[in-house]
C-alpha cells in the first residue's frame, strides 16, 4: 500500500509530518477535485481511499473496506460523517 498526501500550500506542517511518516507529498492548487485527481494520478493503485486530513476512519473501517472489495457487486462505497465535539 502507498500513501499520498496532496497539500494545497497548507500553513501548517502537514506535508512534513506526512514525509516523515513515509508519505508521497504532493503540492496542488487549491480545490478538493484538482487536489483528489492529483492524488489519484500520482499512483497506480487499483483501490483510492480519499481522507481529509483532519478525518479519522470509524472502528472497523479496514475490514468494511475489504468486505466490499471482495464483493463483485459492489463498484464503491462510502462511510457516513459525523462532527465530534471540540471538549
Amino acid at each position: 500500500s502507498e500513501v499520498v498526501v496532496v497539500d494545497p500550500g497548507s500553513a501548517d506542517r502537514t506535508s512534513e509530518v506526512a514525509a516523515e511518516c513515509g508519505a508521497q507529498v504532493l503540492a496542488s492548487s487549491r480545490g478538493r477535485a484538482v487536489q483528489m485527481n492529483t492524488g489519484a494520478r500520482a499512483t497506480k493503485a487499483s483501490v483510492l481511499l480519499f481522507l481529509h486530513a483532519d478525518t479519522d476512519l470509524p472502528e472497523g473501517a479496514i475490514a468494511a473496506i475489504q468486505a466490499a472489495l471482495s464483493d463483485t457487486r459492489v463498484m464503491g462505497g462510502c462511510f457516513e460523517l459525523r462532527f465530534h465535539e471540540e471538549d
